[in-house]
């Protein structure tokens, strides 16, 4: 890099430490109390840390283009929790700031014709993917048509929009291994801040004012939410982020990664029971059964059944009952997804719920309500009874009801190709970098399935769409083969 290129990224490093110093002395004369500045202080060295690190990692050589689209993934971990400004109900914060400003870039670098950028979109053209999220799209404003309600249709496309666009950028910017080891670490990075704001939230009682816990009674100010609005979303995220952090475990060579990787997971199963996030213990349970059929070779496979074995015997003879009483715990969980008999409890409910999800379809002819809507269709034209809860809380079931059997169709069939892809890559790739990302994204998926029924709704979370973002590229770039384009500043070199 030449001296002029040094002195530009040292100074924008600069001006960023500066920022933040700032923020954090603005904070300070506002008076806020002494636990608050301690939640501050943790948040503001952390992120400075973590872009030191990525900043002299993988930024110094980068494409400016490359930058921002990394600040963006960045900022989708923190989604709404640092709230700029408002406008007619319409929230600004870091992540929507970024993702119009990528955009912007994106359209003057093909104005321009600039190399890096048109051949990224030139690969593009060849994902299945790219296809689907403009037909998705198009079905979202098409459904305007036949929606009762077009303003909250209109919110539900803006998320929709949002994060397919996310997912080009990842397709755009992310295309070979050391940009994927690049995207694995900022996982760590950030789940190791958002575990750090959530131990904070319990045991300090300091919580962001996006947090529902911020109005509840003494007793549950405990709870951990992190940079969410409720326990659900933050345990939904460590269930997935989980498995980042036992692949690290896995297959970190130092000592540090290992320690980081078994004190990761531990913090995020410990923050789950505290949300009491039943859906996510089977989420675990469901990545954990995937990391042992498909990463585990049939030897160790062996050897961990004859620990287990010898470990958990005595535990279930010993303690059958607090086993039983774990044991009847998710049994409930998993009855909340098969027909019940009952009145008002939350078997019910779901059951109901679920049950005028169809009726709706049904009465549609399967194309849906349109996005947005389902709830005001519960309210006002329910047939089994909800005794007043009109969220369906369920991922599968919203797509479903709000874009139709066509597009839940194709979503299912593309994360079934994703898994498939997935096993491939694992079972046929042993250098590192394919180890760390193929064996975090598998489990990942595994948990997937059930952590996004927690949430009352997984469309507007930003690490939804990351997370298949990051699957979609990583599968297709291992699919395709690496793009050998060597990341420069506004050039192309090839090695």
């Amino acid at each position: 890099m030449n001296t002029y290129a040094k002195t530009k990224y040292h100074a924008s490093f600069i001006g960023l430490s500066i920022i933040l110093l700032l923020a954090y002395l603005v904070v300070m004369l506002k008076g806020v109390d002494l636990q608050k500045l301690i939640l501050v202080s943790f948040v503001g060295v952390t992120a400075l840390g973590g872009l030191t690190f990525i900043w002299h990692r993988w930024w110094k050589k980068a494409h400016r283009f490359h930058i921002a689209v990394s600040l963006l993934v960045l900022s989708s971990f923190i989604g709404a929790a640092v709230p700029l400004y408002k406008v007619a109900g319409f929230t600004i914060y870091p992540f929507r700031i970024l993702l119009a400003w990528c955009i912007f870039m994106l359209i003057g670098f093909i104005y321009y014709q600039n190399k890096y950028i048109v051949t990224g979109l030139s690969r593009m053209k060849e994902s299945i993917f790219t296809s689907f999220g403009g037909l998705w799209l198009f079905f979202g404003f098409f459904a305007l048509s036949w929606s009762i309600n077009p303003m909250n249709t209109i919110q539900d496309i803006i998320f929709l929009a949002s994060g397919i666009f996310l997912i080009y950028l990842i397709l755009l910017v992310y295309r070979n291994e050391e940009d994927y080891k690049e995207l694995y670490f900022y996982w760590i990075i950030m789940s190791l801040l958002l575990v750090g704001i959530g131990l904070i939230n319990h045991f300090f009682h300091i919580h962001l004012p996006i947090s529902r816990i911020n109005h509840v009674a003494q007793y549950q100010k405990g709870i951990p939410t992190a940079v969410f609005t409720n326990e659900n979303d933050f345990a939904s995220f460590l269930a997935i982020a989980i498995f980042f952090f036992l692949s690290l475990l896995k297959n970190g060579k130092s000592l540090a990664y290992k320690l980081i990787g078994l004190s990761g997971m531990v913090c995020s199963i410990y923050l789950i029971v505290l949300a009491s996030s039943r859906a996510n213990y089977i989420a675990i349970l469901l990545g954990l059964i995937v990391w042992f059929l498909f990463v585990l070779k049939p030897s160790q496979r062996l050897r961990l059944s004859l620990a287990g074995l010898l470990f958990f015997l005595p535990v279930v003879i010993f303690l059958w009952d607090k086993v039983s009483g774990v044991l009847g715990s998710v049994g409930k969980e998993l009855a909340t997804l098969l027909p019940t008999e009952g009145g008002g409890d939350s078997v019910s409910i779901r059951e109901n719920l679920l049950k005028n999800v169809m009726v709706f379809l049904e009465n549609s002819f399967g194309f849906g309500v349109a996005p947005g809507n389902i709830e005001l269709y519960m309210k006002k034209f329910q047939v089994y009874d909800t005794s007043g809860d009109y969220n369906v809380h369920n991922w599968w079931a919203e797509v479903l009801i709000h874009y139709g059997v066509i597009i839940f169709v194709g979503y299912i069939l593309l994360l079934i190709y994703l898994f498939i892809q997935l096993v491939k890559i694992v079972r046929t790739n042993h250098d590192q970098a394919s180890r760390y990302m193929g064996e975090a994204l598998i489990c990942g998926l595994g948990a997937f399935t059930m952590a996004s029924i927690s949430p009352n709704s997984f469309m507007a979370l930003h690490y939804n769409w990351l997370f298949i973002g990051v699957c979609i590229g990583f599968v297709y770039m291992k699919k395709k083969g690496e793009d050998h384009i060597v990341k420069t500043n506004g050039s192309i070199n090839h090695p």
